[in-house]
């Protein structure tokens, strides 16, 4: 019971680090400036929903070479990929609940 408990607790905890780490990495990366310009100049026709889990890597990897037609959302634990800086999305959105 003691050792399911400490385990539930260091899993909160992680979760919690892991996502105090994410928003600091999405204010320091974010340009906010340039924000209000590049939301209303300049729109792309499509937008290009990138989500987590196994195929991530397979649609990265498909649309990086026609990124520049595209505007990019990202969603949860993106910004923890070694493609975040790469691909510097247009919009960062959180559907997990465990950040609300």
């Amino acid at each position: 019971m003691l050792k399911r408990s400490i385990k539930k607790s260091a899993e909160i905890l992680t979760t919690f680090i892991h996502t105090v780490v994410s928003m600091i990495r999405i204010l320091t990366g974010s340009d906010f400036n340039a924000l209000n310009s590049r939301l209303t100049a300049n729109r792309r026709p499509t937008l290009l929903v990138l989500g987590n889990g196994p195929s991530l890597n397979k649609d990265i990897k498909k649309y990086s070479a026609s990124r520049a037609m595209h505007d990019i959302v990202v969603v949860n634990n993106f910004v923890l990929s070694e493609d975040y800086s790469r691909i510097q999305p247009m919009f960062y959105v959180f559907l997990d609940y465990a950040y609300w």
